[in-house]
């Protein structure tokens, strides 16, 4: 019996795992998966570690931002394309958030600070 129950809830855990990287590629959660388990690994578990920052004054979060890992080209590449196509104000990809490995409060800090260190601008804060 308790080898049984062991067994269904490793199939489980294995079921939620699968489906966290279930994500269309295309999709903004897709790439938000990709974002923290890809190039920007490093940079990305940055945001999430300083995610209570997400709101801080521009000034403060310049100065958080520039203090993560430095970005690869391929981290900015995809990183100026999340941002860019608003994924981090997206309703789906803020909703989905905890199954891509991430928090709301992380992609907001991602939004933030891509642009910083990667160039480029975020769609989701044009005045």
């Amino acid at each position: 019996m308790k080898a049984t129950a062991c067994i269904f809830a490793l199939v489980a855990c294995l079921a939620v795992a699968v489906q966290a990287q279930n994500f269309d590629p295309n999709s903004c959660p897709g790439q938000g998966a990709a974002l923290k388990n890809g190039a920007c690994s490093a940079f990305v578990q940055y945001f999430q570690d300083h995610q209570d920052q997400y709101n801080a004054p521009d000034d403060q979060f310049r100065t958080l931002a520039y203090n993560a890992p430095s970005p690869s080209a391929a981290c900015c590449a995809a990183a100026n394309q999340f941002v860019g196509q608003k994924c981090s104000c997206d309703g789906p990809t803020l909703g989905n958030a905890q199954q891509a490995g991430l928090t709301v409060n992380s992609i907001i800090a991602i939004g933030r600070g891509s642009p910083i260190r990667c160039g480029g601008s975020n769609p989701c804060y044009s005045k």
